[in-house]
């Protein structure tokens, strides 16, 4: 995004490009597919934007495989990191949960060419949206290990009490991964 200069008196204000924008997502019932190929959708988000005083520029496909892969790269290190200090009986370099999430951008860095930056609330949604695109071994071992961490967390238990499972189901994820 970048900010450009505008003349107020042409424009209504964010107000009305936001309800219109509102208004044009609305139409699909809830469920809302963006398409870069939606032209309608995407004239809407740059009027909204401009409106704004904002400029959007498009992703750049080969631009962000090449991320990807630079993404990938530092993840897989960083997660090997935490593996091999379970492994040498240290402490791990990060919690479970930053291991998840961490492991999911790796996924999706290597398998969809993508770079994620995933909230805890959309972990969960996450995992789902690889099923098609692994293997049905990466797939369960991703599950597996999101299932652990997530009971974990729900139980407000100690991670440290099964430390162990976790850090052998990441090593396994981690395996799939690259």
């Amino acid at each position: 995004l970048e900010r450009v200069a505008r003349d107020d008196s042409s424009v209504a204000g964010p107000a009305v490009a936001a309800s219109a924008l509102v208004e044009l997502l609305g139409r699909g019932g809830g469920d809302v597919v963006v398409d870069e190929k939606d032209d309608a959708l995407v004239r809407a988000i740059d009027e909204a934007a401009e409106q704004c005083g904002l400029r959007l520029r498009w992703p750049d496909r080969k631009a962000e495989k090449a991320m990807a892969a630079k993404q990938a790269s530092a993840l897989s290190e960083a997660l090997q990191k935490c593996v091999d200090a379970h492994i040498s009986g240290a402490k791990p370099t990060m919690k479970p949960d930053d291991a998840l999430v961490a492991l999911l951008g790796l996924y999706y860095a290597t398998k969809l060419g993508r770079c994620v930056l995933l909230p805890g609330k959309a972990v969960t949604g996450a995992v789902a949206r690889l099923r098609g695109s692994l293997d049905d071994d990466a797939y369960a071992a991703l599950e597996t290990f999101h299932a652990i961490v997530t009971a974990a967390l729900r139980d407000g238990s100690d991670v440290d009490e099964s430390r162990a499972a976790l850090y052998d189901k990441l090593q396994e994820a981690l395996a799939f991964a690259v």
